[in-house]
């Protein structure tokens, strides 16, 4: 029964809740936020989580009662139990630890694998500052760039460097090695 209503939400929209009358009937007026009570709030918040999943996991929470549930069980199945969590962390960090670029790799490659490292730590509660990723990329490119490297420390205060401008630069950089010259 509480699927059927909650699918019914999904499919025809979540409407706030009325200001009632006398009688208890609905009015044209919206109830203040303030004066929502818990079960308001928690088919607000149920109606937002369930236009956000997909199919296939609102069958998995189509069944709960409160939001608190069904935000259990997504947090569980797409990050695990805090013991799942810490390990996906140390393979991470490990992973970022041991993280080169290969020679025969372009820049955007390594750096695609480097930034999915950073963002799934990111998902986990982890957050790999921007100093310590610049420094990480710096300090593990393959000789071809050494040149470029050497400039970007004389040259740029590494700790306040962005990580986007680094990759910008790099980039570009390793454009010009490719490209033939006239």
């Amino acid at each position: 029964m509480q699927s059927e209503k909650v699918w019914n939400t999904v499919e025809f929209g979540w409407s706030p809740p009325m200001v009632l009358d006398r009688e208890g009937r609905p009015t044209n007026v919206i109830k203040p936020k303030l004066e929502w009570d818990r079960s308001e709030n928690n088919a607000r918040a149920m109606y937002s989580i369930f236009n956000a999943i997909s199919t296939d996991e609102f069958r998995r929470i189509a069944t709960c009662t409160s939001t608190k549930e069904a935000w259990d069980i997504l947090q569980v199945t797409h990050e695990g139990t805090n013991a799942m969590k810490v390990s996906k962390l140390q393979m991470l960090t490990s992973r970022f630890e041991t993280i080169r670029m290969d020679d025969h790799e372009s820049f955007r490659e390594f750096h695609v694998k480097l930034m999915d490292i950073v963002n799934s730590s990111f998902n986990l509660g982890e957050r790999i500052s921007n100093s310590k990723v610049v420094r990480k990329i710096l300090k593990y490119l393959p000789e071809r760039f050494r040149a470029k490297v050497t400039t970007i420390e004389e040259y740029k205060d590494v700790d306040s460097l962005k990580i986007d401008e680094l990759v910008g630069s790099l980039q570009t950089f390793e454009m010009t090695l490719v490209s033939p010259r006239s």
